[in-house]
């Protein structure tokens, strides 16, 4: 799961839908992708970094924190 991007969404009213429709998937696949039960390609990250989120780090928007 991708906590910041999901925090920055709600920070900024994005919605499953608009990221579903930036990258020309269903809205399940956006939620599966945020939601880390599909792996993203690194250019859809980019695809969604540039067009929401330009002055955010990508290391920030997509970091995924390891449970030990």
């Amino acid at each position: 799961m991708f906590r910041n991007l999901l925090a920055e969404m709600s920070r900024n009213k994005i919605t499953r839908r608009d990221i579903a429709n930036c990258l020309g998937v269903s809205e399940k696949t956006a939620r599966n992708y945020i939601n880390g039960a599909s792996k993203i390609s690194w250019y859809d990250t980019l695809k969604i970094k540039n067009t929401f989120f330009p002055e955010l780090s990508l290391e920030y928007l997509f970091e995924t924190k390891k449970i030990s």
